[in-house]
Formats: structure tokens, C-alpha cells, sequence
């Protein structure tokens, strides 16, 4: 994706199945959604941050790439496997920019 606003675009129609109650019938964005839990429970968004910003991004790639090597009807696709990865490392850093700030 070259555009910013379609990926932007992209990147918001992620939605959970998670929604803050059982009566809201609104489901939650993944960021919307994690900066309202730590809204709620404080304590856990030090927690968060610390742990999505241990991630390694080149074990996350090489997990991908193994995913690519099994013979299947379907197989995941290397440009598949990249694309995952992007939109993976993008939101966590959309994630993290909303939990430290």
C-alpha cells in the first residue's frame, strides 16, 4: 500500500469482536479498544508498553517466512507474509503511540 489514506483507511477497519459490554453494540478498534481497558485497569498499560516493546520484529518476520514453507492448496505467499508483518509492526506502533501518550 503506497497511499497513507488507504492504508489508514485499511488499518480501521480492523475491528475485534470485543466490545466493552454486552449491551454496547459497537465492537471496539484494536487501539480504541486497549486504551479503554487501561483506562479502566492502570495498573496494566506499564505492562503493555514494556511487552510491545520487547517485540522483535525480525523473530516476528522469521515466524512469518516459516509459515510460507508448508505445502498446502492455499499456501501463505512471501508478499502475503510481508504485508502481514507491515500492517503487524504498524499497528503496534500506532498501539504504542497511543499507550504512551
Amino acid at each position: 500500500m503506497r497511499d497513507p489514506n488507504e492504508l489508514a483507511g485499511y488499518l480501521r477497519r480492523g475491528e475485534h469482536q470485543m466490545r466493552w459490554s454486552r449491551s454496547d453494540s459497537r465492537r471496539l478498534h484494536l487501539i480504541e479498544g486497549v486504551a479503554e481497558y487501561c483506562r479502566h485497569f492502570p495498573h496494566i498499560r506499564p505492562i503493555l508498553i514494556e511487552r510491545l516493546q520487547r517485540w522483535c520484529e525480525d523473530d516476528l518476520e522469521a515466524m512469518l517466512y516459516r509459515l510460507t514453507q508448508f505445502d498446502l492448496p492455499h499456501p501463505l505467499t512471501a508478499q502475503r507474509a510481508e504485508f502481514i508483518a507491515f500492517l503487524t509492526l504498524t499497528r503496534r506502533a500506532r498501539l504504542l503511540e497511543a499507550l504512551e501518550n
